[in-house]
């Protein structure tokens, strides 16, 4: 994708009462080093070990220019009231799913990833991050579908995404990540967000 992509930034910064996520910069390289390489924290997935604070760096680098060129927004997720790293996520990727007629809008998919670090589980802030990625995405980057996908062994995701109400929506196949095993996966436009966002407000469960 080019760099005049409708989804190019300098930096993404989203706000939700409790959360701070936004582009990740080079001072995050020890809180993401540590975060990565502590199994705690990717109990579903392989952990990674052997990462340098320089080579965090680096990596931090690399998404940055992926986040000024539109193709990813990888962002860490920080509590607003101390500025702690206790996360990371984002939108894995903005993809063309449908060619527009002439003088129509594009029509885009994002995917959107979260993961916390256990010492932060139980606290909600794994559904307030991804309501809030998910508000930003529709409302202000103008996304046309939402994807959000996890391993088969991840029933902590799965019993959220049936919390919100998208278990109508669940499926089992193929994952764009890793070795793309088979996995669960949820697809959804802005009108089935919006009546899952409602659904939330009258029980009183949103997060926003």
């Amino acid at each position: 994708m080019a760099a005049s992509s409708p989804f190019a930034r300098d930096a993404y910064e989203v706000h939700s009462p409790r959360l701070i996520i936004r582009t990740a910069i080079e001072a995050d390289a020890e809180g993401m080093r540590d975060f990565i390489t502590n199994p705690d924290n990717n109990p579903h997935t392989p952990t990674e070990s052997n990462v340098s604070i320089e080579s965090m760096r680096t990596r931090i680098g690399k998404w940055q220019e992926l986040t000024a060129k539109g193709t990813k927004g990888f962002q860490v997720i920080t509590l607003r009231s101390t500025g702690e790293l206790i996360g990371y996520g984002g939108f894995n990727c903005f993809d063309l799913i449908e060619e527009p007629a002439e003088n129509a809008i594009s029509c885009y998919l994002t995917d959107i990833g979260i993961s916390i670090a256990k010492s932060h589980w139980r606290n909600g802030y794994g559904l307030e991050a991804m309501c809030a990625l998910t508000e930003y995405a529709f409302a202000e980057l103008g996304v046309t579908r939402v994807r959000i996908e996890t391993e088969l062994s991840n029933e902590p995701w799965r019993r959220l995404m049936h919390a919100v109400g998208f278990a109508q929506l669940e499926k089992q196949q193929q994952v764009t990540f890793g070795e793309k095993p088979i996995g669960y996966t949820w697809h959804f436009d802005a009108a089935d967000w919006q009546a899952v966002k409602e659904a939330m407000q009258g029980k009183g469960k949103w997060p926003l």
